[in-house]
């Protein structure tokens, strides 16, 4: 028998007694907590309704649904029939469904039907937060012990904010409850890495999330959790046991499965109701964010990020010592257990630069970028962290993101705090026992003091705030004095957006439209209002709190306030309903008037002020649900309408400094946007540009550079690519010919971001002086470098001077072929296919204009460019360098960019191949030829990417031969742009389907085609990132050098995106894959030490794409950040018709690659048929599998046959699956350049990866799906082409191994496949050559401009000679010094409308409407009312003086264009001088100039 020591008996009771004192404590915080909850959960009685507008509109909801019987059952899956969707969902219907359900079990055991809601819902949230408490309380003990557990847990429980929002239901109780539940289940996984616990998790967290998505940032944390357990808690030492990650990857995928399971039965109509659920989840995020500006969010601006949430919950949520020591108690987590300088640098990645980021721009992308470096930065410090400071890491990966996010919000109510509250109140317990059991007498005792002063006062707050539910609501409280007190049927006034007093259906009740934009005809409206009203019911301070303190917004509302609460209006208060927390007669006063700065009318009727503290300002959310401050106002002078509005006004001009005061000329539209972001240029900027940009000063005459611009041009192109030789050579190091020809985007780069940056911060105004400045600086660099590397470079030098020439050669044919094929078309514009020319010449010459960034808007004059205009700045600096005129700089651009991706495309393909790692000796290829493997794959890189287009060339060239050789048609001729639009017929869709040539061959300078070269950097710059720990750089110089390149790659990847924001995530995504493959190249496999490494350098790499480009973000406004489920689907035919030879070559490369799994799978299936059809060892296991998957294959081949699947999604789908595979069974003999396979697979992954998401979802705003297609088609476009180089690469070397019937049918298919892709280049090539603008040959030139001379634009309006205008713009360029204002006519888009402002650059008052309207989305009715102005100065007289002053314009341009579309008499009266106002200045046979008299 075991013997039992006497020490074990001790222990097991200490340990016993102490588990009972725990459960008996914390059963008495749940009974205390729970009395004081319920105590007033009826606070609102004497309301038909609950005050509580977010409760009201649940409350509704839940009334509105109704589980379908059971023969309508059907019906559930019609989100439009169903009688279960709510059809809402800024809040979950989680919980409405809990509500619905509780009620039908109320209802059928009572046997009575329950029409109000608000006691079940209210039970409902104290429950939760009951939950909480006891939540808390299991976490915490988890986490620190039963000291801090019970304290945390005792702390919640008397927080004020808990208590109050436990009155109402409006979900935040909810979101608490599954928050720390799911990481009380999340730390199990951290510690045990249990299925059941993630499983666990993952329920809660899809309760959490089908509650309210704002829980969304608990998937951090979930991911967190499993990585955590991972590389420290499962694995021993550094190194990570296969088991250990496979266990872990498993419970979280049986997690995520459980989460999205929970999601999508709790929540099912987020899923079946999509567009309704991502519209209203869309409406939030922009309410939040104030790009949406509702009344009741007004009170939050000029507010101040994180501040105003901690003075908050300083002042009323927690009590100032909690509060602080929340704070304080995160900081210390945050610091223990690492020294002080780990602990800086650690505030400063998770904390300062995530919140700096936020603040400045809290989009979804920046909110991405955000928390990857937040969490980034927590999981690289928990490596060295012991296991409580891993367990805090735990916690804090929800606490900060979440902290982060919603105090970056512009929308601050305090109950968004609830969800974090319960873990900085479990830190600041965990803080405060350890302060109080120090070993120091003096901490001990300075601990204990300030643990029970915490105690204390969050008691005294607790039992203040249960004083508000003994008295009767101060609405309540009104109604009845007006009962009692005003004569039926008397005219009472309201606020609008504002709440009402119950029962009041005896008096005639009125609103005053407090919230809408000040002008004379509000207050002529209020004034009459006032002066027949008999009372005036001010419910709470929303209105007056809010409207007085947007002085620019309403400055008529000061003074309206002003003359109310001092009387001048003839209103005296008659009645003051307050309800303070209040402590034994003591009050904690709300200080409603200071903040607006407002007189307090209730002084009169107020308590003994002595017996009570002002407590300062608090936010509406604590303050007007249940203890607004009510005031009825009696007219006791009876004042008329005009005495009103008089003293309104006085009072106005008395307060309101003139500045701020309306002018009879301000727009409706200026004034909305007074407080906000509006995209328009202060005074100083709006100056400086005007002044700057005179036309004669950037642009040269000199013959020598006029006679032969393109030698000039490519001239500075190869000194910029010259100067950047010594970087490039260290940054590439990992690539063949030290990436050569990727230097010279690489040097464009640097000199583009310098001479921006310059001019961004407003140092050195944008010009020749500037661009030499980053030149000069690139030289200094480069110099320096040379000197470090000078033995390294002569060598390469001298070993690889053939190979360089012949690099050089490449370019310089890819350069001078495509400014053949420009000069053969130089058209910068065509009638029915100009593309986006105008707009982009437009641009061009604004930024070549501008003298500081961001650019002036030449389409919205005193507005800046809202456009990634980066693409522009890059050309517009080798202009400033030449002096060569944009129409001719254009058309060298074209073939410089071309150039440039045939460069990057040729690097990145060449290094696919490492002749090392595969055994080409038994291969029968000559020597000679393995030789040149490299330069061959790379020229078969820049045929994929750069030259070969769609099959549409094969279908054209066959339609074409049909009819004329079998129907004997004759005519028809090829159609180049025809190839572009792939998916007809159009609607839905609208789609564009361009490829790299077409784009070039088409030629718009448009953001996708600028991007392409840059994207081939960042992809060169990935490979060298993951090629260059093979190669042995210098020993002292690794770590800079890895710095550097870390540091470019930074700067490569952020120019996406100001240069086109599309490319960003994809090419984002793919950085942090090339670090991290480099990353465990280096270490040679998994560990804690690659992965925490690799985080930190994708953070490093990622605040530098952010702060580099800091001053472009600040500016811009992004009005479309979110998806929307997509219109239609690619067919299978259309998919082929684009991508097919890309697809055929993965699908065949994988296919050779996994032949022996294939030949095992064949074999496997073979005899399952055999023993099927044979009934050999036929066992029910086989007859199951095998119905199971032939039902699979019937419902996939049914869904694709009636187009539910598309055509993508199978086909992209599964080959993503075989990519995977492939990548996953590389046999032990390539481990050794396993990089470059995974490299190409994961370009193959990735550009599949896009086709399938533009099959779900589409941009918001987009129209059908046509941009989303166009963007995210290109980039699958480059990514397959270089996969499917790899993989010809691959299996051409294997090619000698198949029999002779695979090996000639493979070929065969291969080289058919490209031949049909070469058709296009050639046949797309001949048939744009000839498009030009009259259809007939015109000049071989570079000056896009030629075909204005004889030519004549056929608008419906009637003819316009493009020679006429093109005298008056010439005039213009030659003669207008600086940047002013010009007017000119509108026209619908794409039309000959705006061709002043597109070529001189001139900004113009409006220009193209539609891409005004998507720059400024925000503010479309900007855009229209211009468009209505510009038609009222060309037409109406009278109003044109006061229009052309509002817009300052300088010159007026009457041109054909204006002739057409105003009507004569308007043109007449302003040629005729418009009395004075106007002076004549140019004038010919159809254009008349006019300068306007200042």
């Amino acid at each position: 028998m075991k013997q039992i020591s006497p020490n074990n008996l001790i222990s097991a009771g200490k340990f016993e007694r102490s588990s009972t004192l725990f459960w008996s404590a914390l059963l008495f915080i749940l009974i205390f907590g729970a009395l004081i909850r319920f105590y007033g959960i009826s606070w609102d009685e004497g309301f038909s309704f609950t005050p509580h507008p977010d409760e009201r509109a649940i409350l509704m909801k839940a009334g509105e649904i109704n589980f379908p019987a059971i023969e309508d059952i059907g019906s559930l899956f019609d989100p439009e029939e169903s009688s279960w969707n709510p059809k809402w969902f800024p809040y979950g219907s989680f919980p409405i469904y809990l509500l619905k359900l509780v009620e039908e079990i109320a209802s059928t055991v009572t046997g009575q039907e329950i029409h109000d809601l608000r006691g079940i819902g209210r039970f409902l949230s104290i429950l939760a937060d009951l939950g909480t408490i006891l939540g808390i309380a299991m976490l915490g003990r988890s986490a620190f012990g039963n000291r801090v557990s019970i304290l945390a847990a005792g702390l919640v429980s008397i927080s004020v904010i808990h208590i109050q929002l436990a009155h109402f239901f409006a979900f935040d109780t909810f979101l608490a409850f599954f928050c720390v539940w799911s990481l009380f289940f999340l730390l199990k996984v951290l510690q045990t890495g249990k299925t059941s616990a993630s499983v666990i998790a993952g329920i809660l967290i899809g309760l959490g999330l089908a509650s309210k998505i704002s829980l969304m940032p608990i998937l951090g944390a979930y991911v967190f959790a499993h990585l955590l357990h991972a590389f420290t808690i499962g694995s021993a030492g550094f190194g990570v046991k296969e088991s250990v990650i496979t266990r872990t990857i498993t419970s979280a995928v049986w997690g995520l499965i459980a989460l999205v399971i929970t999601f999508i039965l709790v929540e099912p109509y987020a899923i079946l109701d999509w567009g309704r659920f991502t519209q209203d989840i869309k409406e939030q995020s922009d309410m939040v964010r104030r790009i949406s500006d509702y009344p009741y969010t007004r009170q939050y601006i000029d507010t101040t990020p994180y501040l105003y949430q901690l003075i908050q919950l300083g002042r009323w949520g927690l009590g100032w010592p909690l509060a602080v020591l929340s704070f304080v108690g995160v900081g210390w987590a945050c610091c223990r257990g690492i020294s002080s300088k780990a602990s800086l640098f650690f505030l400063l990645f998770s904390l300062i630069i995530p919140a700096a980021i936020l603040i400045l721009n809290n989009s979804i992308f920046y909110v991405v970028i955000a928390m990857t470096i937040t969490l980034g930065s927590l999981l690289f410090t928990s490596f060295f962290r012991n296991e409580s400071g891993r367990v805090s890491m735990l916690l804090l990966s929800w606490v900060i993101p979440y902290v982060l996010i919603t105090g970056s919000f512009d929308v601050k109510f305090t109950r968004y705090t609830l969800p974090f509250i319960p873990l900085t109140t479990l830190f600041a317990s965990a803080f405060l026992i350890h302060w109080a059991t120090s070993d120091s007498i003096r901490k001990r005792l300075t601990g204990v003091t300030t643990l029970a002063i915490t105690i204390l006062i969050t008691g005294l707050c607790a039992a203040s705030m249960v004083s508000i539910y003994s008295e009767k609501h101060t609405g309540v409280q009104a109604s009845v004095w007006l009962n009692d007190n005003a004569p039926s049927g008397s005219h009472i006034l309201k606020e609008h957006w504002e709440e009402g007093l119950p029962n009041l259906s005896g008096f005639s009740v009125k609103e005053l439209a407090i919230y809408e934009t000040d002008n004379k005809f509000k207050i002529q409206k209020m004034s009459e209002k006032l002066a027949t009203g008999d009372y005036l019911v001010i419910y709470s301070n929303r209105l007056y709190g809010t409207v007085t303190r947007l002085i620019d917004r309403y400055p008529l509302m000061i003074g309206y306030y002003n003359a109310l609460f001092t009387g001048q209006l003839g209103y005296e208060p008659v009645f003051i309903g307050t309800s303070h927390l209040n402590l034994m007669g003591f009050s904690f006063r709300e200080d409603t008037f200071t903040r607006p700065n407002l007189p307090d009318p209730t002084i009169p009727h107020s308590e003994d002020l002595s017996r009570g503290l002002n407590a300062g300002f608090a936010d509406e959310s604590f303050s007007v649900y249940d203890h607004p401050k009510v005031m009825i106002f009696e007219n006791v002078s009876r004042l008329s309408d005009i005495e009103i509005n008089e003293s309104i006004h006085s009072e106005t001009n008395k307060l309101v400094p003139s500045k701020h005061q309306l002018q009879p000329q301000q727009s409706v539209e200026a004034i909305n946007q007074a407080n906000e972001k509006n995209l328009m240029m202060d005074p100083w900027l709006s100056q400086e540009q005007q002044k700057g940009g005179t036309w004669s000063e950037i642009f040269t005459t000199n013959p020598v550079i006029t006679k032969m611009p393109a030698l000039i041009w490519i001239l500075y192109v190869e000194f910029i690519a010259l100067l950047t030789f010594p970087i490039g050579f260290m940054v590439f190091r990992g690539l063949s010919n030290r990436g050569f020809l990727l230097m010279k985007g690489l040097g464009i780069l640097i000199v583009s971001f310098i001479a921006w940056i310059l001019a961004s911060l407003h140092i050195v105004a944008f010009g020749t002086l500037a661009v030499w400045i980053g030149i000069g600086t690139l030289a200094i660099i480069s110099s320096f470098t040379t000197y470090l590397y000078k033995d390294e470079i002569l060598l390469f030098i001298k070993k690889r001077w053939k190979a360089i020439t012949l690099l050089e050669s490449i370019f310089l044919l890819a350069f001078i072929a495509f400014l053949l094929v420009r000069m053969a078309n130089p058209d910068l514009w065509h009638p029915y296919r100009g593309g986006e020319k105008p707009m982009d010449i437009g641009y061009l010459n604004a930024v070549v204009k501008s003298s500081y960034m961001p650019p002036y808007d030449p389409w919205f004059s005193g507005g800046y460019l809202n456009y990634y205009y980066w693409g522009q700045l890059i050309i517009a600096c080798f202009i400033h360098l030449t002096g060569i005129t944009t129409e001719i700089a254009y058309n060298l651009a074209i073939p410089t960019l071309f150039a440039l991706t045939v460069g990057g495309a040729f690097t990145i393909g060449s290094n696919l191949v490492s002749v090392s790692s595969i055994r080409l000796h038994s291969s029968k290829i000559s020597a000679h030829f393995r030789k040149r493997l490299d330069w061959l794959i790379g020229a078969v890189a820049v045929i994929f990417v750069c030259i070969i287009g769609n099959f549409d060339g094969l279908i054209q060239t066959v339609s074409l031969a049909k009819n004329r050789f079998i129907h004997g048609m004759t005519g028809g001729e090829f159609d180049f742009w025809r190839s572009s639009r792939m998916m007809a017929p159009d609607p839905p869709g609208f789609e564009i389907t361009e490829f790299p040539f077409f784009t070039f061959l088409f030629a718009d300078l448009h953001a996708h085609l600028i991007a392409i070269p840059f994207v081939l950097l960042v992809l060169g710059l990935g490979m060298a990132i993951f090629l260059a720990p093979q190669k042995k750089a210098p020993k002292r110089f690794r770590l800079q050098e890895e710095f550097i390149r870390l540091s470019i790659l930074g700067l490569a990847v952020g120019s996406l995106r100001v240069i086109n924001t599309w490319d960003l995530p994809t090419y984002m995504a793919i950085s942090f894959l090339c670090i991290g493959i480099g990353q465990l190249v280096r270490h040679g496999g998994l560990g804690i030490s690659p992965i925490a490494i690799a985080l930190w350098k994708s953070g490093y790499t990622c605040l530098v794409a952010f702060v580099a480009f800091l001053p472009y973000h600040i500016t811009s406004i992004n009005f479309f950040t979110n998806f929307q489920t997509t219109t239609n689907m690619t067919t299978f035919g259309q998919i082929i018709s684009v991508n097919g030879l890309f697809i055929f070559l993965i699908t065949s490369g994988c296919v050779y690659l996994l032949k022996t799994q294939l030949k095992n799978s064949i074999s496997s299936l073979k005899s399952l048929f055999l023993s099927v059809i044979n009934h050999n060892n036929l066992n029910p296991t086989k007859v199951i599998g095998l119905t199971i998957f032939l039902l699979l294959l019937g419902y996939l081949i049914t869904f694709i046959w009636i187009g539910k699947l598309g055509g993508v999604i199978p086909v992209s789908t599964g080959l993503i699956l075989i990519l995977a595979i492939s990548l996953f069974s590389s046999p032990s003999s390539e481990y050794r350049h396993l990089p470059i396979r995974i490299f190409a697979h994961l370009l193959g992954i990735a550009g599949l990866g896009l086709l399938v998401f533009v099959e779900i979802w589409r941009l918001e705003g987009d129209i059908d799906r046509m941009n989303t297609v166009f963007k995210f088609y290109g980039q699958a476009w480059i990514l397959l082409g270089i996969s499917s180089t790899y993989f010809l690469y691959r299996a051409f070397l294997k090619m000698p191994r198949l029999t002779p019937l695979l090996r000639w049918t493979w070929v065969g298919i291969t080289i058919g496949l490209i031949i049909v892709s070469l058709i296009y280049p050639v046949m797309g090539s001949r048939d744009r050559i000839r498009d030009r603008f009259q259809n007939e040959d015109g000049k071989f030139t570079l000056n896009g401009y030629s075909y204005i001379d004889e030519s004549i634009y056929k608008d419906p309006k009637g003819d316009i000679d493009l020679s006429s205008d093109m005298i008056g713009i010439d005039w213009l360029r030659k003669n207008i010094p600086g940047s002013p204002v010009v007017l000119e006519g509108v026209t619908p888009t794409y039309r000959w409308g705006g061709r002043v402002s597109i070529n001189t650059g001139l900004p113009t008052v409006i220009g193209w409407k539609w891409h005004q309207e998507q720059q400024r989305w925000g503010q479309r009715e900007m855009v229209a009312k211009r468009i209505r102005d510009v038609e009222a100065i060309y037409s109406e007289p009278k109003l044109a003086s006061a229009l052309l002053d509002k817009y300052e314009v300088d010159y007026v341009y009457i041109g054909q264009v204006e002739k057409l579309y105003y009507p004569a008499e308007g043109i007449a009266y302003l040629q005729a001088g418009l009395d004075g106002k106007l002076l004549p200045v140019f004038t010919s046979e159809d254009v008349t100039i006019m300068r306007v008299a200042k």
